[in-house]
């Protein structure tokens, strides 16, 4: 996960969008942000390349209980789990100069 904070000519985004992506689910205090509102800001693209390369994980709205508290009400976009947004913070905190 910290290599995607450097910038990589690979792919399509940039490590301060990542960064933009990790302090947005930090601070969301859900653990998530909606699917819809990260394509208006980055782009289908780059959104899809984030969930490809496991920066974000992609859940889908669904009638079912879920794990999520409050339960989404539309498609939303996650860490891949708890030590994955733990690790996000950590890097958050020493990558702070990509604001």
């Amino acid at each position: 996960m910290e290599l995607e904070l450097s910038e990589n000519p690979r792919v399509s985004y940039s490590a301060a969008e990542v960064y933009e992506v990790m302090s947005n689910l930090t601070a969301s205090g859900c653990g998530y942000i909606t699917y819809k509102d990260a394509v208006l800001r980055l782009g289908a693209e780059k959104v899809q390349q984030m969930i490809a390369r496991n920066i974000l994980h992609y859940r889908p709205a669904s009638a079912f209980p879920s794990s999520l508290d409050p339960p989404p009400v539309s498609n939303v976009l996650r860490p891949s789990g708890v030590p994955a947004l733990r690790a996000m913070e950590l890097l958050l905190h020493e990558y702070g100069h990509l604001k």
